[in-house]
């Protein structure tokens, strides 16, 4: 999303509380960006999908590519697709680094291919 500026972001006082949509009305209708909702600086809604991506483990801990992530998102699924099961307990809940998802997991797990969900924040 565009940075928020006074361009790009309408406010609304609304009890004492502050509503925002944010976005650039032109890239959203081009389909080049994307809108926010805002309720006291805190993201409620977005524009954004879910993130549904395949990508190999690695040989020990570190980055994996899962293109479209930000920081903030949240892992809400990990499946291992080699051998079939529950693998979020190997990788990071919330992502710290933008386009990856850390594996914590200090074990080889190069052998495996594994879904992942994100859920955007922002």
């Amino acid at each position: 999303m565009a940075a928020k500026s006074p361009e790009n972001t309408f406010t609304l006082d609304v009890y004492g509380r502050r509503l925002q949509v944010a976005g650039d009305p032109a890239g959203i209708m081009a389909g080049t960006d994307t809108a926010a909702i805002l309720v006291d600086g805190k993201v409620m809604a977005t524009q954004r999908a879910l993130i549904i991506w395949v990508a190999a483990g690695l040989n020990g801990a570190g980055a994996v590519t899962v293109t479209g992530t930000a920081v903030g998102d949240k892992v809400i699924a990990v499946k291992n697709l080699t051998t079939p099961g529950q693998a979020e307990s190997s990788f990071e809940t919330t992502v710290s680094v933008a386009n990856q998802v850390q594996q914590t997991n200090g074990s080889s797990l190069s052998t495996s291919n594994f879904l992942f969900v994100v859920e955007p924040q922002s």
